[in-house]
């Protein structure tokens, strides 16, 4: 699994730069499109990780299928597009390094069907790599909810977990939740990705190394079955049921 960054084939070869992703370049006044080059110094980026979250939740869904996937890894665990960028400084974990700190460390391991309404948009969903006679990728209208949730449950059944993602780029969405033959916990345990940050396009470098990491706001009080998920960001909510 991994996210391609594409750029004009036309602009100066992409070079690292030492605090990582791509050193400065000067493309003023050149071609923008088609995009035809993969630049491999390109930093993973907080959109970069709402994106790997939802591959990670069709995979969820799709274990319940005859033929389940059953394995997942990322293309480069160094590196070009890896979750860890090294440089000759030092290294850093990308943003796309915490999503999978998330789902594998903190989600839980036996899946659950979850029913989400959530609003949305339509938008034009690119379809792979394909492309048209112009060499732009192949698109086809979709709707795309804002909310994409995964659930799931420790092994003793002891824990239940909710991981949420936030698609909407600026507005916060505040959800009821339920559960099938319970009542939900009044005190929940909160961690967050990218709830504090501002842009959607932030990475982690040498010099900032946290600026897209997962906070954990550690327990709070639930008196009511709603939540307001912050905008452009995973939110994953543990109740405690035993």
């Amino acid at each position: 699994m991994n996210i391609r960054h594409v750029e004009p084939a036309g602009w100066p070869d992409p070079l690292p730069s030492d605090d990582g992703g791509t050193a400065d370049r000067d493309v003023d006044g050149l071609p923008t499109g088609p995009a035809h080059r993969v630049n491999r110094w390109s930093p993973r980026t907080l959109a970069d990780a709402l994106f790997y979250a939802g591959v990670f939740h069709a995979l969820h869904r799709a274990g319940g299928l005859q033929t389940p996937v059953t394995m997942a890894n990322t293309v480069n665990l160094l590196n070009a597009n890896g979750v860890i960028v090294a440089r000759p400084g030092g290294a850093v974990r990308a943003a796309t390094y915490h999503v999978w700190d998330l789902y594998q460390n903190h989600l839980g391991p036996v899946a659950l069907a979850a029913d989400v309404r959530s609003s949305g948009r339509l938008a034009d969903v690119r379809q792979g790599d394909d492309r048209d006679h112009r060499g732009d990728f192949r698109t086809r209208p979709a709707t795309v909810p804002d909310l994409d949730v995964s659930a799931a449950q420790t092994e003793d059944g002891s824990s239940l977990r909710l991981a949420v993602i936030n698609r909407h780029r600026s507005a916060a969405i505040r959800a009821d939740l339920s559960l099938d033959g319970g009542v939900l916990p009044t005190q929940v345990a909160v961690k967050e990705l990218g709830a504090d940050v501002d842009d959607v396009l932030a990475a982690n470098t040498l010099s900032a190394p946290d600026t897209v990491a997962l906070r954990d706001r550690g327990v709070i009080e639930w008196p009511a079955p709603t939540y307001t998920f912050p905008p452009h960001s995973i939110t994953l909510l543990s109740f405690t049921l035993t």
